[in-house]
Protein backbone atom coordinates (compact mmCIF):
# COMPACT_ATOMS: atom_id res chain seq x y z
CA UNK A 1 0.00 0.00 0.00
CA UNK A 2 2.72 2.42 0.94
CA UNK A 3 4.55 1.47 -2.22
CA UNK A 4 1.50 2.39 -4.39
CA UNK A 5 1.07 5.72 -2.60
CA UNK A 6 4.73 6.51 -3.11
CA UNK A 7 4.46 5.69 -6.85
CA UNK A 8 1.33 7.86 -7.20
CA UNK A 9 3.03 10.80 -5.52
CA UNK A 10 6.09 10.57 -7.83
CA UNK A 11 4.11 9.84 -10.99
CA UNK A 12 3.90 13.53 -12.16
CA UNK A 13 7.65 13.92 -11.67
CA UNK A 14 8.42 10.72 -13.59
CA UNK A 15 6.16 11.72 -16.50
CA UNK A 16 7.69 15.22 -16.57
CA UNK A 17 11.19 13.78 -16.83
CA UNK A 18 10.14 11.40 -19.61
CA UNK A 19 8.37 14.24 -21.40
CA UNK A 20 11.52 16.37 -21.28
CA UNK A 21 13.89 13.57 -22.35
CA UNK A 22 11.79 12.26 -25.27
CA UNK A 23 12.66 15.15 -27.67
CA UNK A 24 16.37 14.66 -26.94
CA UNK A 25 16.12 11.06 -28.10
CA UNK A 26 14.31 12.10 -31.26
CA UNK A 27 16.72 14.97 -31.92
CA UNK A 28 19.67 12.59 -31.78
CA UNK A 29 18.41 10.74 -34.86
CA UNK A 30 18.85 13.75 -37.14
CA UNK A 31 22.11 14.38 -38.97
CA UNK A 32 24.02 17.34 -40.34
CA UNK A 33 24.31 17.32 -44.13
CA UNK A 34 27.52 19.18 -44.93
CA UNK A 35 30.08 19.45 -47.67
CA UNK A 36 31.91 21.71 -50.07
CA UNK A 37 31.11 23.18 -53.50
CA UNK A 38 33.85 23.81 -56.06
CA UNK A 39 34.22 24.91 -59.67
CA UNK A 40 34.71 21.76 -61.76
CA UNK A 41 37.14 23.36 -64.20
CA UNK A 42 39.34 25.27 -61.73
CA UNK A 43 38.79 23.49 -58.41
CA UNK A 44 38.22 26.80 -56.65
CA UNK A 45 35.67 27.07 -53.84
CA UNK A 46 32.33 28.60 -54.82
CA UNK A 47 30.48 30.96 -52.50
CA UNK A 48 26.79 31.86 -52.49
CA UNK A 49 25.69 28.59 -54.09
CA UNK A 50 22.13 27.69 -53.02
CA UNK A 51 22.00 24.11 -51.73
CA UNK A 52 18.50 22.81 -50.98
CA UNK A 53 16.09 19.89 -50.90
CA UNK A 54 13.30 20.70 -53.40
CA UNK A 55 9.83 21.06 -51.87
CA UNK A 56 11.17 21.29 -48.32
CA UNK A 57 12.56 23.83 -45.88
CA UNK A 58 16.04 22.27 -45.86
CA UNK A 59 18.32 24.84 -47.50
CA UNK A 60 21.50 26.85 -47.09
CA UNK A 61 24.16 28.77 -49.02
CA UNK A 62 27.86 28.00 -49.34
CA UNK A 63 30.29 30.31 -47.55
CA UNK A 64 33.43 31.96 -48.97
CA UNK A 65 35.33 28.66 -48.67
CA UNK A 66 32.58 26.73 -50.48
CA UNK A 67 31.47 24.96 -47.28
CA UNK A 68 27.86 24.45 -46.26
CA UNK A 69 25.82 22.66 -43.58
CA UNK A 70 22.13 21.81 -43.38
CA UNK A 71 21.47 20.73 -39.78
CA UNK A 72 18.90 18.27 -38.42
CA UNK A 73 18.13 16.25 -41.54
CA UNK A 74 16.71 12.78 -40.92
CA UNK A 75 18.67 9.80 -42.22
CA UNK A 76 17.56 8.50 -45.62
CA UNK A 77 17.65 9.25 -49.35
CA UNK A 78 17.36 12.90 -50.36
CA UNK A 79 17.29 14.71 -53.69
CA UNK A 80 19.65 17.68 -53.43
CA UNK A 81 19.74 20.64 -55.84
CA UNK A 82 22.53 23.20 -56.24
CA UNK A 83 22.01 26.49 -58.04
CA UNK A 84 24.49 29.32 -58.50
CA UNK A 85 24.80 32.36 -60.70
CA UNK A 86 26.87 31.63 -63.82
CA UNK A 87 26.90 27.87 -63.03
CA UNK A 88 24.83 24.99 -64.33
CA UNK A 89 22.24 23.65 -61.92
CA UNK A 90 22.72 20.10 -60.68
CA UNK A 91 20.40 17.69 -58.91
CA UNK A 92 21.70 14.61 -57.19
CA UNK A 93 20.33 11.92 -54.89
CA UNK A 94 22.32 11.42 -51.71
CA UNK A 95 21.95 9.05 -48.81
CA UNK A 96 22.45 10.19 -45.24
CA UNK A 97 23.40 7.36 -42.90
CA UNK A 98 23.66 7.43 -39.12
CA UNK A 99 26.91 5.49 -39.16
CA UNK A 100 28.62 7.65 -41.80
CA UNK A 101 30.03 11.17 -41.63
CA UNK A 102 28.09 13.22 -44.16
CA UNK A 103 30.74 15.36 -45.82
CA UNK A 104 29.84 15.59 -49.51
CA UNK A 105 31.66 17.27 -52.38
CA UNK A 106 29.92 18.88 -55.34
CA UNK A 107 31.52 20.36 -58.47
CA UNK A 108 29.63 22.76 -60.72
CA UNK A 109 30.34 23.57 -64.36
CA UNK A 110 30.28 27.20 -65.51
CA UNK A 111 27.40 28.00 -67.87
CA UNK A 112 28.32 28.22 -71.52
CA UNK A 113 25.93 31.05 -72.40
CA UNK A 114 27.06 34.57 -71.78
CA UNK A 115 24.97 37.72 -71.62
CA UNK A 116 24.55 39.45 -74.97
CA UNK A 117 26.89 42.38 -75.52
CA UNK A 118 25.37 45.79 -74.93
CA UNK A 119 25.87 48.30 -77.72
CA UNK A 120 27.26 51.75 -77.11
CA UNK A 121 24.64 53.85 -78.89
CA UNK A 122 24.20 57.54 -79.41
CA UNK A 123 21.10 59.04 -77.86
CA UNK A 124 19.52 59.58 -81.30
CA UNK A 125 20.13 55.96 -82.35
CA UNK A 126 18.76 54.68 -79.03
CA UNK A 127 15.59 56.81 -79.45
CA UNK A 128 15.14 55.38 -82.96
CA UNK A 129 15.50 51.79 -81.68
CA UNK A 130 13.03 52.42 -78.84
CA UNK A 131 10.58 53.92 -81.35
CA UNK A 132 10.97 50.87 -83.62
CA UNK A 133 10.47 48.57 -80.64
CA UNK A 134 7.27 50.29 -79.54
CA UNK A 135 5.86 50.43 -83.07
CA UNK A 136 6.61 46.72 -83.70
CA UNK A 137 5.52 45.28 -80.38
CA UNK A 138 3.02 47.69 -78.87
CA UNK A 139 1.13 48.97 -81.92
CA UNK A 140 -0.79 45.70 -82.32
CA UNK A 141 -2.04 45.70 -78.72
CA UNK A 142 -5.50 46.99 -77.93
CA UNK A 143 -3.93 48.48 -74.79
CA UNK A 144 -1.26 50.45 -76.67
CA UNK A 145 -2.43 53.77 -75.20
CA UNK A 146 -2.10 52.39 -71.68
CA UNK A 147 1.32 50.77 -72.08
CA UNK A 148 4.47 52.80 -71.41
CA UNK A 149 8.09 51.78 -71.25
CA UNK A 150 9.13 52.85 -67.77
CA UNK A 151 12.80 51.97 -68.25
CA UNK A 152 13.66 52.12 -71.97
CA UNK A 153 17.39 52.39 -71.21
CA UNK A 154 17.12 48.87 -69.81
CA UNK A 155 16.44 47.44 -73.27
CA UNK A 156 19.34 45.40 -74.60
CA UNK A 157 20.11 45.75 -78.28
CA UNK A 158 22.19 43.09 -79.97
CA UNK A 159 24.89 43.93 -82.49
CA UNK A 160 22.96 42.25 -85.28
CA UNK A 161 19.57 43.93 -85.70
CA UNK A 162 17.10 42.12 -87.91
CA UNK A 163 15.84 44.31 -90.73
CA UNK A 164 12.15 44.50 -91.59
CA UNK A 165 11.30 42.53 -94.70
Amino acid sequence: MLRNQLFLSFRPIIFSILFLLAPLCLFGQNLNFSGRVTDKSTGQALKDIHIFVPNSTFQTFSDSLGRFTIPNMPAGRWEIALIGEDYEEIQQVIELKKTQVSNFGFSLLPTKTKAPPVLKLTEKKREKLVEDFTSNFLSTSKYQNQIRLLNPEGLVFLKRIIQKS
